[in-house]
């Protein structure tokens, strides 16, 4: 366990050093001086409240807060402008929304990341995981007023505002207003809108965004620790990966389906035959020793883990990660006879390395688990610490 927290903290290390590409931009503070320099791209999925920036490759890493900006922007990828705007703060957990239809605005600056530039132009502020959308034509920034609320049957329903002030403002050649409250449907709208009027659109999104799907063979070597004892351990596997669309794709979900099994050697109680023994000090003097029979202890399982993957790219080919869930662990078989044995939940933690988008290497250990019902029986928990090779088949 010592050498797996090891192997964190200096993933941790790592990861604050080498982890996104610093891209060319620039900011201009609230006082308008404005600072051409590296910017770190994390692909932000909430609004971010602060940025590290370098003015060249080789200088040190700095901060700066998103109040103390007025525009910050990676070069054709990211633009942040500060707007004073109308907003109405909402939550989308069912058990907080409100039982009124109508929107509160509140007038707040707001640093808003732009979609589009046009004749109309799109902008989003994320905050708390809810995404508001505002736009502008040619004028003021006004939101795109959208809210759940709970009606007066118990139900929940939606203020659709939005798809009224797109029909009437921003109509050409009758375009769909009537559009999902998401990033993509507004894309699409407001596309479609500029190249009505005529008006160029500077798109300020990641091209071709979206998730992957990976699969990977498993085999794992190791040790399990049923109760105190190490014994030698084996499992197969296949990985299930998806990788999220967001954050340059370091985040992903996976799951390996996985059979393992743990080995044990135990003496019993049975006598299988006799030895002499002489001691050295007295060669002349024998005894009789019994011999007792080996009995070999197997414990298998199918093991379901759940885990979320943190990735930390060092270049194209090389890239480090780190995993942690739970597993379902449900056993398949036994030695001891007429046991009850338990279906587990346990906690999983893992380092490791992939190459060239094909290869990979794991450590990773599962925290202990009681696999018997009763506690009279020895061997009644299991932990274990497994190098885990994969091959994609991707």
């Amino acid at each position: 366990m010592k050498k797996i927290i090891t192997l964190i903290i200096l993933f941790i290390g790592l990861n604050s050093i080498a982890q996104n590409k610093f891209e060319k931009g620039y900011f201009t503070t609230i006082d308008g001086n404005k600072t051409e320099c590296l910017i770190k791209n994390e692909d932000w999925r909430q609004t971010p409240s602060q940025f590290q920036f370098k003015l060249t490759d080789k200088s040190e890493v700095k901060k700066i807060q998103s109040n103390q900006l007025n525009v910050l922007e990676i070069y054709n990828k990211f633009l942040f402008e500060k707007h004073k705007v109308d907003i109405n703060k909402y939550s989308n957990n069912l058990n907080k929304l409100s039982n009124k239809r109508v929107s509160i605005f509140k007038n707040k600056n707001l640093f808003l990341k732009v979609i589009i530039k046009g004749k109309a132009s799109l902008f989003k502020y994320s905050d708390n995981g809810v995404d508001y959308f505002f736009y502008s034509l040619n004028s003021k920034i006004k939101p795109l007023e959208y809210k759940k609320y709970k009606n007066n049957k118990g139900g929940i329903s939606e203020n659709l505002n939005y798809q009224k002030t797109l029909r009437d403002e921003l109509n050409c050649k009758n375009i769909n207003s009537n559009i999902k409250y998401r990033e993509d449907s507004f894309i699409n709208f407001f596309t479609k809108f500029n190249s009505c009027s005529n008006s160029s659109n500077k798109l300020y999104i990641k091209k071709n965004r979206k998730g992957k799907f990976n699969i990977y063979g498993k085999i794992g070597f190791g040790l399990s620790v049923l109760d105190a004892t190490s014994t030698s351990a084996i499992n197969l596997g296949l990985e299930l990966e998806y990788i999220f669309p967001f954050n340059n794709n370091k985040w992903s979900l996976f799951t390996e389906p996985t059979y393992q099994s743990a080995f044990k050697t135990i003496n019993t109680d049975v006598v299988i035959g006799y030895t002499l023994y002489a001691p050295p000090s007295n060669p002349n003097a024998t005894a009789s020793l019994p011999i007792y029979s080996n009995e070999k202890v197997k414990y298998s399982s199918l093991e379901i883990p759940i885990a979320i993957r943190h990735y930390l790219f060092l270049n194209n080919k090389k890239v480090l990660f780190i995993n942690s869930g739970i597993n379902l662990d449900f056993p398949i078989k036994f030695n001891e006879k007429e046991t009850k044995m338990n279906k587990n939940i346990s906690f999983l933690l893992g380092v490791g390395y992939h190459f060239n988008n094909k290869l990979s290497i794991e450590a990773r250990y599962n925290a202990p688990k009681k696999i018997i019902s009763e506690s009279n029986i020895e061997y009644a928990n299991i932990q274990s610490f497994m190098i885990k090779l994969g091959y994609s088949f991707n």
